[in-house]
C-alpha cells in the first residue's frame, strides 16, 4: 500500500458539501482566511442562504475582510464541486446511509491525497467507510465544528485506521506505561497487567533510545522535504472578533 502524504492546499480548494446551519459557517471559516471555497448543495435555497450568511457575517470571522473579494463558488452537481479540492467536508443530516453514499462518490472524483472529512457529531468516521476502499480510510476523519464563530472549536477524530501505538513507540513504553496505568486507575477499569520491569529498565532502553533519536532525526528530515499543510490563517482569523 502506497504511503499517504498530506496534501498541499496551494492552488487547490476546500469543498463543503451541504451548506445548512453548520455547513455555511464552516465555509465561512475557510473563506475568511482567504482560501478558495466551493459549496455544493442540491437545494438552491440553501445555496442562496449560505451566500447571504457569508455576506452578512464574514467580518465576524475576519474583521476588515470584504465579502465581495472572497473566492467562493457554488455548484449543485458533485463532480465540479469537488474537482481540484484538497479538503472535502461533508455536512448534512445525521443519517448513516446517506453519509455512506456521499463519501463513496468523492472518493472517485478527488485526488488520492485529498482529505475527506465529516462533521458528524454522532457517527464515527469509520462507520461511514462501508463503500470506500481500505486505502481511502487513511485520509478520512471527523472534523467536528461546533457553532462558529460563536463557539470556535474544532474536534479532530481519526478514522481508526491510523495505528494507535505509533506515538507510543516513538515516545517509549517506559514513559507511556505509568501514564496509561494512571488512566486505568482513574477510570476504575480492570488492571490489564503491568509491563515486566525487565522490559522497562534503563539498560534495556539505552540502545533503543539511541536508535529512536536517530530515527526521529531521519523522520524530521524527511518531513521537511514534504509539503506540509499550514493553516495559520484560519486559526488567526477565528481568534479575532
Amino acid at each position: 500500500m502506497t504511503p499517504w502524504t498530506p496534501p498541499s492546499p496551494a492552488g487547490r480548494l476546500a469543498c463543503v458539501l451541504g451548506v445548512g446551519v453548520l455547513g455555511r459557517r464552516i465555509a465561512a471559516c475557510w473563506a475568511s482566511a482567504g482560501y478558495k471555497v466551493q459549496l455544493r448543495d442540491p437545494d438552491r435555497q440553501q445555496i442562496d442562504g449560505a451566500f447571504q450568511f457569508l455576506k452578512d457575517h464574514l467580518e465576524r470571522y475576519n474583521p476588515g475582510i470584504d465579502p465581495d473579494d472572497v473566492p467562493v463558488l457554488d455548484f449543485q452537481d458533485l463532480r465540479p464541486a469537488v474537482e481540484g479540492s484538497w479538503l472535502v467536508i461533508k455536512c448534512g443530516p445525521e443519517k448513516l446511509d446517506l453519509k455512506v453514499d456521499v463519501f463513496a462518490e468523492p472518493e472517485e472524483l478527488t485526488e488520492p491525497d485529498a482529505i475527506l472529512a465529516t462533521n458528524s457529531s454522532s457517527y464515527k468516521s469509520r462507520e461511514i467507510t462501508a463503500k470506500v476502499r481500505p486505502e481511502t480510510t487513511r485520509r478520512m476523519l471527523n472534523t467536528h465544528y461546533l457553532l462558529p464563530p460563536d463557539i470556535r472549536i474544532v474536534e479532530l477524530m481519526a478514522s481508526g485506521t491510523t495505528p494507535p501505538c505509533r506515538m507510543m513507540d516513538f515516545i517509549g513504553l517506559d514513559t507511556v506505561s505509568p501514564i496509561e496505568q494512571h488512566y486505568i486507575a482513574e477510570r476504575g477499569l480492570p488492571d490489564t497487567g503491568r509491563f515486566p520491569k525487565s522490559t522497562l529498565t534503563k539498560a534495556n532502553w539505552e540502545p533503543r533510545a539511541a536508535e529512536a533519536v536517530s530515527t526521529r532525526r531521519e523522520k524530521l528530515t524527511e518531513m521537511a522535504r514534504q509539503p506540509v499543510i499550514s493553516i495559520p490563517s484560519p486559526l488567526s482569523a477565528l481568534g479575532n472578533g
